[in-house]
């Protein structure tokens, strides 16, 4: 842990709310301290937090942005049959269990389109908001609070690059692994799927660093180096984190200090970029060309959303593990309450403000 003075936000003015917050009146389950101690208890491998679950592309057209992963990708939506129609966040699934799912969500306040936040389980939401809210260079946007649909989250930021990398904590909840479970496919050849996310600047090794202090992210692959530092979460969840410096081809002004960009696999990157490139929103970064380790790859722009392809290649499938099922944990009926109100707690030490 890398210790410094509290990070949190001093303006009075952008301090995260602490006082009750109005929501929307649903059904939801009771919170459960059984049934984090379960899930924490069933699954060893959770440490800080249980890899990278997914990640959220802030888009200026959702259904503009659904058809594009849709038909270009390949990719359908994860919900239930007759579920609920969300404007403002669609949830797509994505092949295999270690690959992230990718959720697509409305504009807020100060994001611009193409933002991308990255999204960790963890077993203990209160305990890992205490551990890493005064890590150097993280400032906490939201402390753990309480969601309309029963959950619990906490929006983070790494600071000091030329623009912010986002990142939530998510607290496991009861019906996560069987909803997963419902909605996974196997990686075969022919499968487009995320392979990782990576955070590009010409500061590899400090951000690689700071996502194994605060995620407890492990190297993975290559040795680190100041080019190109790949890392992977504990647990089932254990999708590929990267930090990676800029290709000499990423030349579009909207590459920045901090960009993150979504890396695919895909089948073939010439039958990929014919497909893609229909599409008359996407900006070709970088056409396909061979790479030096045996594959091909390209980079695109689209709603601002900066992603890399590359070509399935036996160097690719060697780094992929064996996939296994998760432990299901079972957790008792929890009693059904009316939520009317959110409230938001910031956890200092034991206390709460």
């Amino acid at each position: 842990m890398v210790n410094t003075t509290t990070r949190e936000l001093e303006n009075p003015e952008e301090q995260p709310m602490v006082k009750k917050a109005k929501a929307e009146e649903v059904e939801v389950a009771a919170p459960s301290t059984t049934t984090t101690e379960s899930n924490a208890e069933n699954n060893k491998a959770i440490s800080k937090t249980n890899g990278l679950y997914y990640v959220t592309f802030y888009t200026s057209d959702i259904k503009k942005s659904v058809k594009f992963f849709t038909e270009v990708f390949g990719f359908k939506e994860r919900k239930e049959e007759g579920g609920k129609e969300y404007e403002e966040w669609v949830e797509l699934a994505t092949p295999g269990q270690h690959s992230t799912q990718i959720g697509l969500r409305t504009l807020k306040e100060g994001v611009t389109p193409g933002t991308i936040e990255m999204s960790v389980l963890v077993a203990n939401l209160e305990k890992f908001h205490a551990e890493i809210r005064d890590t150097k260079d993280l400032v906490v946007r939201s402390p753990p609070t309480r969601q309309f649909w029963g959950g619990y989250t906490a929006d983070y930021a790494l600071v000091g690059l030329e623009q912010e990398v986002l990142f939530k904590a998510l607290e496991d909840f009861p019906f996560r692994a069987s909803f997963d479970k419902k909605f996974y496919s196997p990686i075969t050849d022919e499968s487009t799927y995320l392979y990782y996310t990576s955070v590009l600047s010409s500061k590899v090794l400090q951000v690689a660093d700071f996502f194994k202090t605060v995620f407890d992210f492990k190297e993975h692959g290559y040795p680190a180096s100041e080019f190109w530092t790949q890392l992977k979460g504990p647990g089932t969840h254990s999708s590929y984190l990267a930090a990676g410096a800029f290709k000499p081809q990423y030349k579009h002004e909207s590459y920045k200090q901090g960009t993150v960009q979504l890396e695919f696999v895909v089948p073939d990157v010439e039958k990929f970029h014919e497909k893609i490139t229909q599409n008359k929103d996407v900006i070709v970064v970088s056409p396909p060309e061979k790479t030096a380790w045996g594959s091909a790859s390209a980079a695109y722009i689209f709603d601002g959303l900066h992603i890399g392809v590359a070509q399935n290649c036996e160097i690719i499938k060697n780094s992929l593990e064996k996939e296994v099922p998760e432990v299901e944990t079972e957790t008792p009926s929890l009693p059904s309450t009316k939520v009317d109100e959110v409230e938001k707690k910031e956890i200092v030490g034991d206390e709460e403000k």
